[in-house]
């Protein structure tokens, strides 16, 4: 039982070892595929944490850094499609003419709040969708008076 024991905390020191090496790494990739810093830890954790799993029973992994990586991939996919699933989305033509009009009524919580989720969603499309968005807004806005 000794042996056992002895033998499986040598294997789990070595996984230990080998995903500390990758730490730094795996939470670059998550932080530059998350919406926040929040997001990135715990796609960071997930990703760590499936891949000490997956080492601790395989013995025969050729190339770590592919293993790592195929990993970070895979959990990544269901981080997007749970993500994906769990979004509320704001239809813009809902809110089209709230960004048009500057001067209509903005009090409502209903405006506000839809406002605010709208802002959010643009800030985290890339810089050149959000000038294509707030051209199209304003391009509309013009030719509509």
């Amino acid at each position: 039982m000794k042996a056992f024991n002895e033998v499986q905390t040598s294997e789990q020191t070595r996984c230990r070892e080998t995903i500390t090496e990758y730490l730094k790494l795996i939470f670059g990739f998550a932080l530059k595929r998350c919406k926040s810093i929040h997001d990135a830890e715990d796609l960071s954790q997930e990703i760590t944490i499936r891949a000490f799993r997956a080492l601790l029973i395989k013995d025969d992994v050729a190339d770590m850094g592919k293993f790592i990586w195929t990993v970070a991939h895979n959990t990544l996919s269901n981080y997007y499609r749970d993500t994906a699933k769990s979004m509320i989305g704001v239809s813009i033509d809902e809110v089209a003419e709230l960004i048009a009009d500057p001067d209509s009524e903005l009090d409502t919580d209903d405006n506000t709040e839809t406002i605010h989720r709208l802002q959010t969603e643009i800030a985290y499309l890339s810089k050149l969708q959000r000038r294509i968005v707030k051209c199209f807004f304003i391009y509309k806005k013009k030719s509509s008076k």
